[in-house]
């Protein structure tokens, strides 16, 4: 997961949280499905923008 174009992966809910008041006016959230969490997992990736279509 990803909040603005910044993985969210392994911060504190503190840390996402500043991230989120960062965005100012626009805040982007990157979240996806269980089923494709699990696939990213089982391939040792970590889901980012650049992974979308």
């Amino acid at each position: 997961m990803q909040v603005n174009d910044t993985s969210i992966e392994g911060l504190r809910h503190a840390e996402v949280v500043a991230l989120i008041k960062a965005g100012g006016r626009e805040t982007r959230l990157l979240v996806v499905d269980p089923e494709t969490d699990e696939l990213f997992n089982r391939l040792g990736i970590v889901p980012t923008s650049i992974h979308l279509k």
